[in-house]
Parts: structure tokens; sequence; C-alpha cells
């Protein structure tokens, strides 16, 4: 697992958990159905209804009968392993997020968790000037190569934001997500410029 890859996993788990770091961004089924999440249980990102063969979920229906569920997630070091590997092969290497100059690999990485997959990709493809056709190819590295990496960077912040702000005008539902949404990608914004994400 590359060095890279940790790097930018580590950053985006923090932004997935957010403020409940204590239960590794544990969200039970009845919570999810009440803030209306069709994800339904969700454990540092990753919800069952979307990954229900994923063997994680085993070790937490087991974790569950323990006390102090579900507090007691995080420091199980297979459940760890089990989820590095889900967003190892379902994003970093399904995008070929390694593919990419530093700092664009996370910016790919981090869209390709939060957002849909054809959005996460057109979003990048749009910055770096590639053909916005949701599929990542090489033609969509090598202008992410070719092209200035500031001026990439600057275009994808933009074009996130843009993303966002469509999502909250046509869905007035959203709203509450608002602050959360602007906060990721500032954060993003400022790890990567200070150069935290090419470490």
């Amino acid at each position: 697992m590359s060095a890279r890859f940790q790097t930018c996993l580590g950053f985006t788990l923090g932004e997935e958990i957010g403020p409940f770091a204590d239960t590794g961004g544990y969200v039970s089924a009845a919570q999810a159905a009440r803030n209306g999440d069709s994800g339904g249980e969700t454990w540092s990102g990753v919800a069952r209804n979307s990954n229900p063969a994923w063997p994680g979920w085993l070790i937490i229906d087991r974790l569950r009968q323990s006390p102090g569920f579900p507090r007691n997630l995080p420091a199980d070091a297979e459940l760890a392993q089990l989820r590095a590997d889900l967003y190892r092969v379902k994003y970093w290497d399904r995008f070929q997020c390694g593919e990419m100059p530093p700092g664009l690999d996370h910016a790919l990485f981090d869209a390709a968790v939060q957002h849909l997959p054809d959005k996460a990709v057109m979003i990048f493809q749009r910055a770096v000037g590639a053909a916005p056709d949701g599929n990542i190819g090489p033609a969509t590295i090598r202008a992410a190569w070719n092209v200035g990496h500031d001026l990439a960077l600057h275009r994808y912040f933009v074009v996130r934001m843009a993303f966002y702000t469509d999502i909250l005008i046509t869905n007035p539902a959203t709203r509450p997500n608002r602050d959360g949404w602007i906060s990721r990608l500032f954060n993003l914004h400022k790890f990567i410029l200070t150069g935290a994400a090419h470490a």
C-alpha cells in the first residue's frame, strides 16, 4: 500500500468521520433513516446498503455484541485494514489516482469518495482540460500531467464549488450539508497547497 495513498486516505477519512472519531464515524441504520440517508448503517464513510458484501460488516456485527459498541470499532486492526483495502480498490485504484501528479491525485480521490463516480471524474476532467466523458483513461492522465499544476488545482476547486452550488440550488433539502461541504473543500485546498498531500 503506497505512502501516497495512505496520506490521502488519512485526510479523506478525517472528513468522512468528522467529529465522530471516537466511533470511527459510526452511524446506525436508524440514525441514517432520520437523516434521510439512503446508505443505511455506515462506518468511516462505508455505507452498508452500498457495500453489503464488505467483510468489515462481519466484524462490526460481532463487535456489536461487546460492551462499548460502537466506540470499540476504531481499535480493531483487522477492521481498519479492511477499510483501507476498500478505499484503495474502490476509489484509488479504480480511478487510477496513483497515475496522477501529486496533489491532483488527492483531488480526484477525495471527489470520487464523496460524489457519484461519473460526477467526480467529470469535475476532475474539466479542471485538467480533458473531455468530460466520465471515464479515466490515457487522455485524462496525459492532460493531468500536461496542464500546469497550479492552474489545474485552481480550476478544480472552482469547478467542485460550482458542483456543490448546483446541488444546493436544485435540491434545497441538501442545504443543511452546505457548511460541511464548503469546509471539506477548504480543508482539502489547504492540505494540498501546504504540501501535506505531497508527503
